[in-house]
């Protein structure tokens, strides 16, 4: 797992040295996020996609000429899988909240299968800090999309540092996961927890639960429940 990390560094810094040189970093300050994490199974659009176990991830994110960028690796625990999705974004702040717009380009082993997605999403603040989430993939291989609306509101803890925010969500299937059937795909209710220990360095975790709805009921498919850890450092 430590070599995936590494390569993955690598991968990104020959990538982002291409059109980014060691000045321009030092000059306009540039931060670096690096997310590591663990989660007890890889969820894809409500279904495990693994035979077995989890999954280790690691995302390096940067904010370069306006753009979002980032590099996320995921590898299997108990199983040969690897999957590492290259990521440009925007977002648009208003004042009723923001908006995000980007592409992905996604490579998966052993199967040497890809893909490129373009992705839009919206988040709405409500009364009493609640957020209403909205957001669209859409798959050139697949040809389809798949759409997520969630709610979230987070929450303030005794421990200073401490902050929870649990959510829903609600997927709806278009011809993304399958070509057999358009509509409900899942319902999810879960709890994500972020915990700074300073400006630097955060822990995360999560627990959720999913409900299979037709798209996975058609499928034989049923309910999943999953949990993950992990922290983020910024530097």
């Amino acid at each position: 797992m430590v070599m995936k990390k590494c390569c993955l560094s690598g991968l990104f810094v020959i990538g982002f040295s291409s059109f980014v040189s060691a000045e321009q970093v030092e000059e306009q300050g540039l931060e670096f996020e690096w997310v590591a994490l663990w989660e007890s199974q890889y969820l894809s659009e409500g279904a495990d996609a693994l035979d077995e176990g989890g999954l280790f991830s690691l995302e390096v994110a940067t904010n370069y000429l306006g753009l979002d960028w980032g590099l996320w690796l995921g590898v299997g625990d108990s199983v040969d899988y690897q999957e590492l999705a290259l990521t440009a974004s925007k977002t648009f702040d208003f004042d009723w909240g923001a908006m995000t717009a980007g592409a992905s380009h996604l490579e998966f082993w052993p199967d040497r299968a890809h893909d490129q997605e373009f992705f839009l999403g919206a988040v709405f603040g409500l009364p009493e800090s609640i957020e209403l989430s909205l957001d669209g993939t859409y798959s050139l291989e697949a040809e389809g999309s798949f759409v997520e609306i969630g709610l979230s509101r987070l929450f303030s803890s005794s421990l200073e540092g401490l902050e929870l925010e649990p959510y829903l969500l609600q997927a709806i299937d278009f011809g993304y996961r399958t070509e057999a059937y358009d509509g409900w795909n899942h319902f999810e209710l879960g709890c994500v927890f972020h915990y700074s220990i300073n400006e630097q360095l955060i822990l995360h975790g999560y627990l959720a639960h999913s409900i299979a709805q037709e798209d996975l009921d058609r499928d034989g498919l049923g309910d999943e429940s999953r949990a993950g850890f992990g922290m983020s450092v910024v530097f």
